[in-house]
């Protein structure tokens, strides 16, 4: 086990690599430190021919509660490279899970917010909890949301679903997220991570080229194009 000061890296299993987000005490809210190192682990679980799923997690009560706003609060004014860089590593970091050649699962328990949301579309499939939500509140509290966040979510529950949950805001909980399929298996009880674990080494079972071959479709639609749009890019210091 490799343990970082954010995430930590396991190999439950054979061909089985686990990446648990490790800030309980914020509730796993991101940071452009976390962001790095879960950028940096998919680059080299992606180098790892024996990884064949991965299992995205989080430690405590919270999937991930979105973005930690207490990062900058001690800049005054907030440098927007700052925040614009932390938004590109969310882009690099769900890019990086759709890319990556393992199969991969989200197991959300408690909340998943804005970018833990975001996080937890840009894998194959979601398995959530029984205390599971889910919400974009960014429109509703003045900010942009991250249009690969939008995107993807409108692919995975279809464009006029994603607006209202985009425009409104609001939370859904884990029965209607199964309902609306933003989540692929509903697990009874408050911890997905067991079972999702369980699954994924059944899968590991398979030859890497099959289960590859067996997302590949749905890769293809969960926008291998995207990048950030030009209202993402860097700002002009």
């Amino acid at each position: 086990m490799t343990a970082g000061r954010d995430i930590i890296v396991d190999r439950p299993a054979a061909g089985v690599v686990e990446i648990c987000l490790d800030r309980p005490d914020r509730r796993n809210a991101v940071t452009t430190r976390l962001l790095r190192q879960l950028r940096d682990a998919l680059v080299e679980i992606g180098d790892d021919r024996a990884a064949k799923v991965v299992v995205l997690s989080g430690a405590g009560t919270a999937f991930c509660a979105g973005a930690d706003f207490d990062e900058f609060a001690g800049a005054e004014p907030v440098d927007p490279a700052d925040s614009m860089g932390r938004l590109r590593l969310v882009i690099q970091c769900m890019r990086g899970l759709l890319e990556l050649e393992p199969v991969t699962i989200a197991a959300v328990h408690g909340p998943a917010i804005g970018a833990g949301w975001g996080l937890a579309l840009g894998c194959d499939t979601c398995w959530a909890g029984d205390r599971a939500v889910f919400a974009l509140p960014e429109v509703a509290k003045g900010f942009r949301v991250p249009r690969l966040i939008a995107t993807r979510l409108a692919q995975v529950i279809g464009p006029i679903r994603a607006a209202e949950i985009v425009l409104s805001g609001r939370k859904i909980d884990a029965d209607e997220a199964t309902t609306i399929g933003a989540v692929g298996r509903r697990i009874l009880g408050e911890d997905p991570r067991t079972p999702a674990i369980d699954f994924a080494t059944q899968l590991a079972e398979r030859p890497r080229a099959v289960l590859r071959g067996a997302v590949d479709p749905f890769r293809t639609l969960a926008v291998p194009d995207a990048v950030p749009g030009i209202e993402y890019q860097w700002p002009e210091r």
